[in-house]
């Protein structure tokens, strides 16, 4: 997801997981932890069986050497314009964490469709606690420049999930303008999204499937749906500013989305059909 003109935005989260390769079941199948079958199976979801699975529970961090002075990194500012600043930990280049994610290193440059150009900075990317008691969490921040927007992303290394069940707990801020989020990416035409656009109101999330729109620039009305954020319960009283857990189950056919447990939408329009890579931005 790509942040658009905006003062600044914080994304923090304290756990991800994934499930990738998905094979077929029957509604019922139970997760299978017998000899015979080492699958897995996604919260919410039972229909559906998976080959691997991983999980990041950064609040586990907290008693490792490269934890006890953290520091939250300064603002990139106008002169750091190659995104070419150093990690700001050695977590995100050691262990597994480091050899599934990389953190994004790309830029682009200014055009008619994005007038603004983008320079992702490792600067961006860091662990950070809410005081010193709290947990430890990771972040990603963006922030408006005159001449360019800095922020961050992470990025699975490899092009090769077929299939996911893909979960975070996080939680955003920031200025109107922004859009954060998770998603499946390998083309603008093979994308499964959930996005949370700063502008919108704040128990407001986006699912999208691409492409958005059509050939002659129209919007593709199946493409993006608005949900709301639902607390355990059933009511819509949520907020993105507050921790909640996000699902996206791309399976065959058909794109899932939950909030904190709660199927929110299904989806037949867009869903990609193609080995794809997942971002965090």
């Amino acid at each position: 997801m790509q942040s658009r003109s905006s003062r600044g935005l914080l994304l923090s989260f304290l756990a991800l997981v994934n499930l990738e390769q998905c094979l077929a079941a029957p509604p019922l199948a139970p997760a299978s932890t017998t000899p015979e079958c080492s699958c897995y199976q996604a919260a919410g979801n039972r229909e559906a069986l998976f080959l691997n699975h991983s999980f990041y529970d950064f609040r586990s961090l907290g008693n490792e050497t490269f934890a006890s002075n953290l520091t939250t990194p300064p603002p990139i500012d106008e002169t750091q314009d190659r995104g070419i600043e150093p990690l700001t930990s050695p977590f995100f280049d050691t262990g597994f964490f480091g050899y599934y994610f990389t953190p994004a290193s790309w830029s682009n440059n200014a055009s008619e469709a994005a007038p603004v150009a983008m320079v992702n900075s490792h600067q961006n990317v860091y662990l950070a606690r809410d005081s010193p008691e709290s947990p430890l969490h990771l972040t990603l921040r963006t922030n408006r420049l005159p001449s360019f927007q800095s922020t961050s992303g992470l990025e699975t290394t490899e092009l090769a999930h077929m299939y996911a069940s893909i979960h975070i707990r996080a939680r955003v801020s920031g200025s109107p303008g922004a859009c954060a989020g998770m998603f499946t990416y390998l083309t603008d035409e093979q994308e499964s999204d959930i996005e949370i656009l700063t502008r919108d109101e704040r128990n407001t999330v986006r699912a999208t499937n691409q492409p958005g729109v059509d050939p002659n620039g129209k919007v593709i009305p199946e493409a993006s749906t608005p949900i709301t954020i639902t607390q355990p319960g059933g009511s819509d009283v949520g907020s993105w500013t507050d921790w909640n857990d996000y699902q996206l189950n791309w399976l065959p056919g058909r794109s899932e989305w939950l909030i904190n447990g709660i199927s929110k939408l299904n989806k037949t329009y867009g869903v990609p059909t193609q080995p794809s890579n997942i971002q965090i931005r």
